[in-house]
């Protein structure tokens, strides 16, 4: 089941997953590193939120880190920063302190970048 992970995956150890025959309307709240493949439709929150190739999210979405490797659309907000994979499809408005768009990526929609310093 997890026998490819991406760098992404291995960099972040998930302890929730939200498979692609899943599907759920409403709030939903992590407190650890998760990944979702399935559809949502409502809000989503958590620390590190990893989106897989064959989610299809319709949510407000707020994170510390966020990957996407599907299609969300929907405002984010991401304190560290936003991935869009090559594989990954963005509409909404965002903000984030990193964005990165890989080659194949897109994005729809405004994006403000405020830089935390320390």
């Amino acid at each position: 089941m997890f026998s490819k992970k991406s760098k992404d995956d291995r960099e972040t150890e998930i302890e929730g997953y939200f498979g692609s025959s899943s599907s759920f309307s409403g709030k939903l709240f992590f407190e650890s590193p998760v990944r979702i493949d399935g559809k949502v439709e409502g809000e989503v929150e958590g620390s590190t939120l990893i989106f897989g190739e064959s989610a299809d999210i319709k949510a407000i979405v707020k994170g510390g880190t966020v990957i996407v490797g599907g299609k969300l659309t929907g405002d984010m907000d991401c304190g560290e920063k936003l991935v869009i994979k090559s594989t990954g499809s963005v509409t909404g408005n965002i903000k984030t302190n990193k964005l990165i768009i890989e080659d194949g990526g897109i994005f729809n929609g405004s994006c403000k970048m405020e830089l935390v310093k320390n």
